[in-house]
């Protein structure tokens, strides 16, 4: 049986949206590769009917890139199958407004430009087990069938950087956070003096009824945080951290900046992460690593942990930037 994530509610959330944004242009639909890049394509503001209703077309083989967007052979992803287009339909909740699209941005009615996600079906239809959506959806259903949920947050961290022709890497901290032992850790006015920059970011991600929590300036020079409260729907929270990212890019953008999560972009400096706050509940919504079980559950999660870590990173760390962190 084919996975539809529009439906019928999924219909009238876009008729709802439709009808609170009249001059609405172009939308902007984003895929979440297993690199964790959104790629995808802008398309007329008309195409969100076909992205809820049935699907657009876009090439299964997005899901096979590595993380520079070389196609890699050995996924059977690519010509050797034929290239195949598979059905990408809109999840409902992710449809928002953006800021960044044209016109003024500032308010949410008279915003040109949207965003959505999409979720990649085969041509028949079916999940595609090579979706990150679908691995997430298969693995939050083993939990359920075990009476378990989980509840999740993340804390996003990234820098802040201007274009810089004489730099190596074409940037550099931005002023104020170059300054000789800039630090700044958890500074105020470190916040302030990018003010504008999170006065979007708090826009954006209020349009996409994002659980924005706290925003912190970090222990390295030009690096901030944003964190996200806890939801107990793992997808929801995932597909949270996807729409946090494009919102912090896109606004850093607006104000001639870029922001990097690069896992280690300056040498002696500390590196970004990002922070996955998990727990599971049981049939009662009663924390299983509290109470006097607790501790050896708890033991036994990391346990897991520890089993797979060694595999895993080749999932977690997938740049070379990022093993530079490790070493």
């Amino acid at each position: 049986m084919g996975t539809k994530p529009s439906g019928i509610f999924g219909l009238t959330v876009l008729d709802e949206f439709l009808k609170n944004h009249p001059n609405l242009e172009h939308v902007e639909l984003v895929l979440v590769d297993p690199n964790g890049i959104a790629r995808g394509k802008w398309a007329p503001a008309s195409t969100l009917k076909k992205a809820f209703a049935d699907g657009v077309n876009f090439p299964l083989s997005l899901h096979g890139l590595d993380i520079w967007g070389n196609e890699v052979d050995a996924t059977g992803l690519h010509i050797s199958s034929g290239d195949l287009d598979g059905f990408c339909v809109a999840v409902p909740h992710t449809l928002s407004a953006v800021p960044w699209g044209g016109g003024t941005g500032d308010n949410e009615t008279d915003a040109v430009a949207a965003q959505v996600v999409l979720q990649t079906l085969t041509p028949q239809r079916e999940a595609f087990d090579c979706c990150a959506r679908t691995v997430l959806q298969s693995t939050v259903r083993r939990l359920q069938d075990r009476g378990l949920k989980p509840v999740c947050a993340f804390e996003m961290e990234f820098h802040l950087l201007q274009q810089d022709a004489n730099a190596v890497d074409g940037f550099k901290l931005a002023a104020f956070d170059e300054l000789p032992d800039a630090q700044f850790m958890y500074g105020l006015d470190a916040l302030a003096e990018k003010a504008p920059i999170f006065a979007d970011i708090r826009r954006a991600a209020k349009w996409a009824k994002l659980p924005v929590d706290t925003i912190v300036k970090e222990a390295g020079p030009g690096q901030y945080e944003v964190n996200l409260n806890h939801r107990d729907d793992a997808l929801r929270a995932a597909d949270d951290v996807v729409l946090l990212k494009r919102i912090v890019r896109e606004c850093a953008r607006r104000h001639g900046l870029e922001a990097t999560f690069m896992a280690k972009p300056f040498i002696g400096q500390p590196g970004n992460g990002m922070h996955v706050h998990a727990s599971l509940l049981d049939s009662d919504d009663l924390n299983i690593f509290s109470g006097p079980s607790g501790d050896l559950k708890l033991r036994h999660a990391v346990a897991g942990l520890l089993a797979s870590m060694e595999e895993m990173t080749l999932v977690f760390i997938n740049t070379r930037n990022g093993f530079r962190r490790l070493s």
